[in-house]
């Protein structure tokens, strides 16, 4: 069977609201770039990837086994990260910033 053929015989037997779904995916699908410029139908399909029924239907986890699951590790203090959450560089730094930012508003107020 062709594969338009096959699309045809899907389609028919689809509710209403399966087809308005398969509708909007097919326009969204044909309006994209083209499948090798976003990786492949294969990935954005991925057999890893949960349902919207499954999601919902699965148990919370418990925050030691999710960190496992992500391979990630606590942080014991904060200044272990302090380096992605501060500025550094001269051009970042916070009191340059708040006094330049004085300055600006006392000149629009002398204005």
């Amino acid at each position: 069977m062709a594969i338009r053929d096959e699309m045809h015989t899907l389609v028919d037997t689809l509710s209403d609201e399966q087809i308005a779904a398969a509708h909007a995916y097919l326009r969204d699908l044909a309006a994209a770039q083209p499948l090798s410029a976003r990786g492949g139908l294969a990935r954005r399909m991925d057999a890893g990837a949960l349902t919207g029924a499954a999601f919902l239907a699965a148990q919370p986890l418990d925050l030691a086994t999710l960190a496992a699951q992500q391979d990630v590790q606590p942080v014991a203090h904060a200044h272990d990260i302090e380096s992605a959450l501060w500025p550094s560089g001269p051009e970042e730094d916070p009191d340059l910033f708040a006094a330049t930012l004085r300055h600006w508003r006392r000149s629009e107020t002398d204005a």
